[in-house]
């Protein structure tokens, strides 16, 4: 996928100006199409980027703004305007502000630049990026999903792209969280918006999607830079989640990149087990969630479900109307104070203490012992991840 933004790091784009709409930038272009008539509804198919040169046209500020209108309803993904004195001297202020209203990027382009270098250019340019799109997409699925993957051939398709066999290497999977409010903002737009700010910060990686994951494979020099790398996605994540609520989950660094599909389902089991817990899933980082590492590679489920059950059955038998699970979860995890808890869950310390006696008189016990404590937090864990089993 091509998008406007990716345009304006061709050559031919340093004199042709972006004014307007630069909130629609991520939108993909399928192609060029120069318009000569009004009424082009019937020579386009929605994506392409528009030029108009005002010729024959007799084009005023009125008749622009209803070709926006036109654009936006077509699904035009982008306009270019040549400026001259003869045709279309200027590009006027309200012309601009209704492109900044509906998202759609406005273009002015000197008339002494010749249309047909650009439209070459692009379309050019448009074949080489879907094509090398596509290998990446290849070697993605290849390495991730194939159940016969075939070492001998990825291996010269990776030698082929821009990653190296040497390196090191991890996942990152983006998922939407939500459907965006706004419907100029699709899940490609997102796509197109990740990609580029992932190729501002110079990180060398590969994107594709599957079943509407953003997923892409990082390449590293150094084992050390792992920990720079993950804060400079968490500022890309959070960047995007201006725009729509998003979700990014790492798996750990792996010196051989056919070991990637690891790293892959790490990120996968991470995300599921927040999602079935009703956690936070804004940030999800593999290598930061302890003891739930081992759990997620266990896979005797009765043995767990049984110590669980042992440990925390009458509690969770009588929790319908106390929250007693949530509330000794949130006093292990606040060191068994009062004050940290009863402001972490925003309860008065009475019922926090009312929920604990209850808590005690069900263990037989009053929580003081440190093994018991550790047991109890143990036990809460496992319950966690047994809820990603049965979430769908």
């Amino acid at each position: 996928m091509v998008s406007c933004n990716d345009l304006l790091s061709l050559n031919i784009f340093k004199e042709i100006k972006l004014i307007g709409g630069r909130n629609g930038i991520y939108k993909n272009i399928s192609w060029s199409y120069v318009c000569q008539t009004l009424d082009f509804s019937q020579w386009i198919n929605g994506g392409e980027l528009m030029f108009i040169t005002g010729m024959g046209m007799d084009l005023n500020e009125e008749k622009i703004i209803d070709l926006i209108h036109q654009c936006i309803e077509k699904r035009i993904s982008g306009l270019v305007i040549l400026t001259n004195s003869e045709y279309i001297s200027s590009i006027s202020e309200n012309i601009i502000d209704l492109a900044n209203q509906v998202g759609l990027p406005l273009f002015d382009m000197p008339w002494n630049i010749k249309l047909i270098d650009v439209t070459k250019e692009i379309a050019n340019y448009i074949m080489e990026l879907n094509l090398n799109q596509n290998k990446d997409k290849e070697i993605l699925n290849e390495l991730l999903f194939s159940p016969n993957m075939d070492r001998e051939v990825m291996t010269n398709l990776i030698n082929q792209s821009k990653l190296k066999l040497d390196g090191n290497f991890f996942v990152s999977k983006f998922k939407l969280i939500n459907e965006p409010k706004n419907k100029r903002i699709s899940y490609e737009y997102i796509e197109n918006m990740i990609k580029s700010m992932l190729e501002e910060y110079n990180l060398k990686f590969i994107l594709g999607s599957y079943e509407n994951d953003i997923i892409c494979i990082f390449e590293l020099n150094k084992k050390e830079d792992f920990i720079q790398q993950k804060s400079t996605l968490i500022s890309i994540c959070n960047e995007v989640s201006k725009y729509i609520k998003i979700s990014m989950s790492i798996g750990s660094l792996y010196d051989d990149i056919f070991m990637i599909r690891e790293s892959y389902d790490e990120a996968s089991k991470a995300y599921k087990l927040y999602e079935s817990n009703d956690w936070d899933l804004s940030i999800i980082d593999y290598e930061k969630i302890g003891f739930y590492k081992i759990l997620l590679e266990v896979s005797n489920y009765d043995k767990l479900r049984r110590y669980s059950h042992e440990v925390l059955g009458d509690i969770i038998i009588q929790d319908k109307n106390f929250d007693l699970l949530k509330t000794l979860r949130f006093y292990l995890k606040n060191n068994c104070n009062l004050i940290n808890t009863s402001k972490e869950m925003f309860i008065h310390r009475n019922t926090l203490i009312y929920r604990l006696n209850k808590i005690k008189n069900i263990l037989n016990d009053n929580l003081e012992d440190p093994i018991l404590k550790n047991e109890l937090m143990n036990a809460i864990m496992i319950y966690d991840y047994l809820k990603t089993l049965d979430y769908k």
